[in-house]
């Protein structure tokens, strides 16, 4: 059972380095948005692709699936090393981050899918 990060954490040498990531979640966006172009920014309350002025939470796929890309690829790095650390780093940024990315990302999904939204969803 995973509960905990563990204190003593064994990162692989060929980490990722964190303040690199702007670069790296531009470069997800640039992969993914070609695939799936009806995803992007969208009114987080209606869901609607439409942000007004009286938009009060603007909600993003591409920083959901960015997201979600990065935390489960360290997860898979930490595991490589430290299996036990891996599971936890796994439980504890799906309980602290991506979870919520997945909610959100699963909200809008099928608002799109039942909007018919056309190509690949």
């Amino acid at each position: 059972m995973v509960s905990l990060p563990p204190m003593n954490w064994c990162w692989p040498d060929d980490f990722p380095d964190p303040f690199e990531s702007p670069h790296r979640d531009h470069a997800l966006r640039a992969a993914i948005q070609p695939q799936w172009p009806e995803l992007g920014f969208y009114d987080a309350t209606s869901l609607s692709a439409a942000i007004t002025p009286d938009t009060v939470e603007v909600g993003d796929d591409m920083d959901d699936l960015a997201d979600l890309v990065k935390n489960l690829s360290e997860a898979v790095q930490l595991a490589s090393t430290d299996l036990p650390g891996g599971l936890s780093w796994l439980r504890f940024t799906a309980d602290a981050h991506w979870g919520d990315h997945v909610d959100d990302l699963i909200h809008h999904l099928n608002f799109i899918v039942a909007s018919g939204a056309q190509g690949p969803v």
